[in-house]
């Protein structure tokens, strides 16, 4: 009598990564959180200042899994930058929300999206002083597409002292 073995091979659809929360209470915490960031990660930046100079995002989320970064409580949660570009966006599937983002004199973009960076959702943020919030350019013949911009708020408290282009997005 033969014997016959039966394998059964089971496949499972891709599954969202699981989510976790990474509590951010200063500007080197962070910096690594934005470093190491995995698909659903939700970055959360607790109440305080946050003086930044430039961050370039490279590590991408995911279609089903993007990478959040949020403000605990927006009211008492304020990113400060006078540097030209705060959030250098290479990457996709991120999203930043209500955050609350303020520009000195010399601050030209909260926001250079390039590249990777498909599916960027900008949503219920207010940014203030910058030549132009929001920019998007190509880079390496790589444009980013799918950039959702709602419910933020865009503007500068005072005229732009400067010879530079100044727009909104």
């Amino acid at each position: 009598m033969r014997s016959f073995l039966i394998f059964t091979i089971f496949i499972f659809p891709s599954m969202p990564a699981l989510a976790r929360d990474v509590t951010v209470t200063d500007v080197p915490s962070l910096q690594r959180a934005i470093k190491v960031a995995e698909p659903a990660d939700r970055i959360v930046l607790q109440p305080g200042r946050y003086r930044l100079n430039k961050i370039l995002i490279t590590r991408p989320g995911a279609a089903n899994a993007p990478i959040t970064l949020t403000a605990l409580n927006p009211a008492q949660t304020r990113i400060e930058t006078d540097a030209t570009e705060l959030f250098k966006l290479d990457a996709p599937y991120w999203v930043f929300e209500n955050l609350d983002i303020r520009g000195g004199k010399n601050a030209h973009h909260a926001f250079h999206i390039v590249g990777r960076a498909d599916n960027t959702v900008l949503r219920g943020n207010h940014i203030v002083g910058f030549h132009a919030s929001v920019k998007g350019n190509p880079q390496k013949k790589l444009s980013p597409d799918d950039v959702v911009i709602t419910g933020n708020a865009f503007y500068n408290d005072a005229p732009r002292k400067t010879a530079q282009p100044v727009t909104l997005i």
